[in-house]
């Protein structure tokens, strides 16, 4: 199943995504002045950071808020890291490590819908190791579960998520897109993913992913963000583990399809930031909200 996403085209042939950030610079605005802008602004621990969201007037699907998800999750992790730097701490993250690329992790239907899409667009041959990686950790997940029927229990009264990743840690089942310790599809990689910071050293991430007071603080977490849009839109928690992001999108190529005005998209998204900046976090702040 491949999807192409809608994009706006100008009359010299540049083609612009339904749903983007705004260029700093102006160009896609003086190139189509009718697409309108949400702008507003976030304190990332004493550092302003500006942000406009750009959209056409036309419909768009779940999956096309992913790329400007991830771009906002990139300026702020850049701003931490840069503050990091600066205080002197020292990021243990690098190429090669992946301890915590054996812990489970959700995304949103939206992002699975998107690394469908982005995996089915690859060549064949990738592709199908990819997708052949997917089925393989998708069944000894389902049969790891099925074998221990108490996993599946009570989920809602879990702590937290981390319970059930720790559980999924001792199956030593890796990552599905995990190859000679890289990632397969690092640019379209889980938000999660993109927000999963630990600090000095990576050596006790092979035993423990928990340890909060080593795991750097992000003030706000657009995964999160997205998962709680795409629950508004959909009408129901559809969050699903990325060991079978690529059966889900299969299986439900309707609500892959699914298209809504491209306002209600990022409308839902922005109101559901601000709820969750007020609500829960005391040191990121929404200045300005306007339409």
């Amino acid at each position: 199943m491949a999807m192409i996403s809608e994009f706006v085209t100008n009359p010299a042939g540049t083609r612009f995504p339904t749903i983007m950030l705004e260029d700093r610079q102006g160009f896609v605005r003086s190139l189509r002045p009718n697409r309108r802008v949400v702008r507003f602004e976030l304190d990332i621990f004493g550092h302003p950071l500006r942000i406009g969201i750009s959209f056409a007037d036309r419909p768009a699907e779940l999956a096309e808020l992913v790329p400007m998800a991830r771009q906002i999750t990139d300026r702020i992790t850049r701003l931490i890291t840069r503050n990091l730097n600066f205080s002197g701490r020292k990021i243990a993250c690098q190429k090669g490590c992946a301890h915590c690329c054996y812990y489970l992790i959700a995304v949103s239907t939206a992002e699975a819908f998107c690394i469908s899409n982005a995996i089915f667009a690859l060549g064949a041959q990738k592709r199908r190791m990819l997708i052949r990686a997917c089925c393989i950790a998708g069944r000894n997940t389902i049969a790891s579960i099925a074998q221990n029927p108490t996993t599946g229990q009570d989920t809602d009264q879990m702590d937290t998520l981390q319970n059930l990743s720790d559980w999924y840690s001792n199956l030593s089942l890796r990552c599905p897109f995990l190859a000679d310790d890289c990632c397969q599809i690092y640019e379209y990689r889980p938000l999660v993913c993109r927000e999963y910071f630990v600090l000095e050293s990576s050596k006790p991430c092979a035993g423990d992913c928990a340890d909060s007071s080593r795991r750097v603080n992000i003030p706000v977490s657009i995964a999160e963000i997205l998962a709680e849009t795409c629950c508004k839109l959909q009408g129901a928690d559809n969050t699903v583990i990325l060991p079978l992001a690529i059966p889900y999108a299969y299986d439900n190529p309707d609500d892959a399809r699914r298209t809504f005005p491209a306002e209600t998209l990022v409308r839902t998204f922005v109101e559901t930031l601000c709820d969750n900046i007020y609500q829960n976090i005391s040191n990121v702040e929404m200045t300005s909200f306007q339409l």
